[in-house]
């Protein structure tokens, strides 16, 4: 059997002389007495009050053991969480801020509740982080680094934008002012001007930069004087000059006038004007006026040069010039003119005419000279071939048409209409004083008989019909061809008179329709004012097929009488 208290009834070991509950003894006699003696319903009550007790007593100690378990854990749970935040802190401010973040986010309090102290602590750094940029003390590379990784610790990053946008103001500050010291060592100054002005205003440099900024206006214009000495020393003003020009044109650019560097220009001006007056002189003494000129010329402009002995020097080499042109034009055009090549001779008196350097008086003296020489010897040619020979009027004419073509000259001119007068010309076309009777005038072809073509006009009319000119005494001799250009069955004859003043003086041979030969007409005339021509024939003009006649005098012509 089960050993119990005999008190409390608690289970007992079987070696228990104590209950460990009560403390009362156990016997053996007290046990055997327990198991059998009767228990009033009063002592079981009371039992029981003792038994609710005993519990309560049991159980009052463990709660209180429980709550302060609970606390213990809490505190030890709030030191551990305490420690994490002090480690990351220490991370932080010892500049381990890969090893800050591995603590923050391995530790599920920071990770899920965070830290002010620590997102305080971020800022505060990033903050320093910048300063040391900004005073030279870290370099770009490394604050960039270390900002990226600061911003990944806690919730700070987020608050790190300013930060970051003045970072990097700060690092374009530090890349200008090094590219500004890199290009003032390289001698660009202007260049590391600009790189100096572009330095931030919160960067520790930005009074030096500005400073360096003004001086690089005059640091290059001692540039420039020392590149224009390096010009001179080779003997080469103009390229000097180029190169201070350039310079002052630059520092203009900026409103920066540099004194030093305008008394250079004066000088390299000087120099220059004196140079190109003894270059000039020496093309002029080997004859190259041109030359020398238009290297005046070009400098004069290039540089806008004003001095005196340079504006009169250039002046004398273009008078020189221009009557050196002139002479070699002259010269050359009387060479092509002796030669027989008129038309290239005179081309090269009409170039100069689109010289407005040279005098126009000059030119057209020139001109004329050569045209006069050219008329003389174009008529005289004329006349030496006509030698007052009728048939040699062709020819002659032919040399002044010729010489009209190269130069339209009046005197040319003139001779050539001369000439002309003494050149038969056609009754066909020529304007008659009298008309009578039907009278056919034509300038078309007259195909005759013997198959040949008369194309200088031919003339005929009705029987009896006339048609009298005008001669005025100066006409001396008439030419024609009477030809018959059809046959038929029809008798039809022809012939035709000539009448000088009224009077009579040619009869030609009457020709018949079927004659193919046609007869040849040549008259000397005797000097009269006024020439008939009649037409006798044996049938009638507008009668015949709608006007068409049988009988033609073909190419009638005058020539005037030579003096």
């Amino acid at each position: 059997m089960e050993k119990t208290c005999p008190k409390c009834g608690k289970a007992l070991p079987e070696d228990a002389a104590v209950c460990p509950d009560c403390g009362a003894a156990v016997t053996a006699g007290e046990r055997d007495a327990a198991l059998f003696t009767q228990i009033s319903a009063e002592t079981e009550g009371w039992r029981n009050r003792e038994r609710r007790k005993r519990s309560r007593e049991e159980w009052l100690p463990k709660l209180l053991i429980g709550a302060v378990a609970l606390v213990a854990v809490l505190t030890v749970l709030l030191i551990i969480a305490s420690q994490a935040e002090n480690r990351v802190l220490r991370a932080i401010h010892g500049g381990q801020y890969e090893a800050a973040a591995t603590i923050y986010w391995n530790d599920p309090g920071l990770a899920e509740h965070g830290s002010e102290r620590v997102d305080l602590a971020v800022l505060e750094e990033a903050d320093r982080l910048t300063a040391r940029f900004a005073a030279h003390e870290l370099d770009g590379d490394t604050a960039a680094r270390d900002i990226s990784t600061l911003s990944t610790i806690g919730r700070g990053g987020e608050q790190l934008t300013d930060l970051v946008t003045r970072f990097r103001d700060l690092a374009e500050s530090r890349t200008h002012m090094d590219q500004a010291k890199a290009l003032a060592l390289e001698g660009d100054y202007l260049g590391a001007r600009a790189e100096y002005l572009l330095v931030h205003e919160d960067d520790s440099d930005y009074a030096e930069a500005r400073q360096k900024a003004a001086d690089c206006l005059s640091d290059y214009g001692d540039r420039v004087i020392r590149e224009a000495d390096k010009e001179l020393e080779r003997g080469d003003y103009a390229e000097a000059l180029r190169v201070v020009t350039a310079g002052e044109q630059a520092l203009l650019d900026y409103e920066f006038f540099y004194e030093k560097l305008d008394q250079k220009h004066r000088d390299c001006a000087a120099l220059l004007e004196e140079n190109l007056l003894k270059r000039a002189a020496e093309l002029e003494s080997n004859g190259s006026y041109r030359v020398a000129a238009e290297l005046l010329r070009s400098h004069i402009e290039e540089f806008s040069l004003s001095g005196e002995a340079l504006l009169a020097g250039y002046e004398r080499c273009v008078a020189e010039a221009l009557n050196d042109d002139l002479d070699k034009a002259k010269t050359e055009a009387e060479q092509l003119f002796d030669a027989g090549r008129y038309a290239e001779a005179f081309a090269v008196l009409d170039a100069l005419a689109e010289r407005t350097d040279i005098p126009a008086e000059r030119r057209e003296a020139v001109l004329s000279e050569l045209e006069h020489r050219y008329a003389e010897r174009m008529i005289a040619q004329a006349r030496e071939r006509f030698g007052g020979v009728r048939d040699n009027l062709p020819q002659a004419i032919a040399i002044l048409r010729e010489a009209m073509h190269v130069r339209e000259l009046d005197d040319i001119a003139a001779y050539w209409e001369e000439l002309n007068q003494y050149l038969p010309y056609s009754l066909a076309t020529d304007d008659y004083i009298e008309k009578k009777g039907v009278i056919f005038r034509s300038t078309s072809s007259f195909d005759a008989r013997n198959g040949v073509s008369y194309t200088e006009g031919w003339i005929w009319g009705d029987n009896q019909s006339e048609l009298t000119f005008r001669l005025d005494g100066e006409y001396d001799r008439f030419r024609a061809t009477f030809a018959v250009r059809r046959d038929d069955n029809r008798a039809a004859s022809a012939y035709f008179e000539l009448y000088c003043d009224g009077e009579l003086v040619y009869t030609s041979p009457r020709l018949d329709h079927s004659q193919t030969q046609p007869i040849g007409v040549d008259v000397f005339l005797q000097p009269c004012q006024r020439l008939t021509v009649r037409f006798l024939n044996s049938y009638t003009v507008s009668g015949t097929e709608s006007g068409y006649c049988y009988h033609g005098l073909c190419s009638p012509i005058l020539t005037k009488a030579l003096p």
